[in-house]
């Protein structure tokens, strides 16, 4: 797969600009030319807008992206040959950072939209005991809007907080679904400290997951009361690490 990359930086003032494009040669799905573009602007010295655009692609997985499907009693059925993927990708996002009650802030916001134009899809939902491989025949992207938020509580004690938002659609035998496992919100909070003289650290996250589209199961009489989503639950981890001259000792 030979391949051939060109980009150019143009800056002017508080504007950044980077444009790239790539062409590759596929021996088995043929030629893919990508352009892509990065726009930046700095509203201030502490407020900065992003800009971006372009496209992509990739060759497939299936077997080892669906493994956790895999380890069930699902057969597999590939119903045609297997195209590589493409995708095209917009996003803004926005930076903000200030002072307010004696603490520094960061506020930011991305916004994304992937839309795939070729993709490989796993089709869990038109049997209850299979699944279906296929190319993509209709609609399918992925819209992410995240808002984060990071203050100095104290000088050595940083807290984070984030939130996802995840609206993923693709066609799935002529139905356009929300992609099933993948919850629409999602949280983080995270407190990191760092000692002064930099030989204690602690860091805990916490991850919280929405509620998330199980796959059709009506076909399969033993799956009677699963229900139509997945509970939302936790994640917490945490590890404190003590650093010893070259040596650090961790523990998570």
């Amino acid at each position: 797969m030979p391949g051939a990359f060109v980009e150019h930086t143009l800056k002017r003032g508080g504007f950044t600009a980077v444009s790239g494009f790539r062409a590759d040669h596929n021996t088995a799905f043929g030629t893919f030319f990508c352009p892509r573009v990065h726009l930046k602007q700095d509203l201030g010295p502490l407020t900065t807008v992003r800009a971006s655009a372009g496209s992509g692609w990739r060759t497939a997985n299936p077997y080892v992206e669906n493994a956790g499907v895999l380890a069930s009693a699902r057969a597999v059925v590939v119903e045609e040959a297997l195209d590589a993927e493409r995708s095209w990708n917009f996003g803004v996002g926005f930076l903000h950072k200030f002072k307010w009650w004696q603490r520094k802030w960061a506020m930011g916001a991305d916004a994304y939209r992937t839309e795939f134009s070729q993709q490989v899809v796993a089709d869990l939902d038109r049997y209850a005991h299979a699944i279906v491989l296929s190319n993509l025949h209709g609609a399918s992207f992925a819209n992410t809007v995240q808002l984060d938020l990071q203050v100095e509580v104290v000088r050595p004690l940083q807290l984070k907080l984030a939130y996802r938002w995840y609206d993923t659609r693709t066609t799935y035998h002529g139905r356009e679904l929300q992609r099933p496992f993948v919850p629409e919100h999602r949280l983080l909070v995270d407190l990191a400290f760092t000692s002064s003289d930099e030989k204690w650290r602690a860091d805990a996250t916490m991850n919280w997951f929405g509620p998330g589209r199980i796959p059709d199961l009506s076909g399969n009489p033993a799956a009677t009361g699963f229900g139509t989503e997945s509970p939302d639950y936790l994640v917490l981890h945490a590890q404190l690490t003590r650093v010893l001259g070259p040596v650090e000792v961790y523990l998570g």
